[in-house]
């Protein structure tokens, strides 16, 4: 849900940096999802998709969902990734 919400910004109103650090994607304790938490960056990236330090024209959203391990203790992890471009 977080990607599609940032994806459906404008370019312009994305800014680039870390936007959320390990927040928990719910308040409920008593919701299902309250031990997943999740981590957002915006990147500006160059036509080879390596970081970039000027814009442009394309970014890099990072969405990371992070849970405890069943087994063995530690977080497991996994992260989406998609571009966006300046129309």
């Amino acid at each position: 849900a977080k990607m599609e919400e940032l994806a459906a910004l404008p370019y312009d109103g994305l800014a680039a940096g870390n936007l959320e650090n390990q927040v928990r994607v719910s308040s409920n304790p008593g919701s299902p999802f309250y031990s997943f938490l999740r981590s957002t960056d915006v990147a500006l990236v160059d036509q080879n998709l390596g970081a970039s330090a000027s814009d442009v024209g394309l970014k890099k959203i990072t969405v990371a969902i992070f849970w405890p391990a069943v087994f063995g203790g530690g977080q497991k992890q996994f992260s989406l990734s998609t571009l966006i471009s300046k129309r």
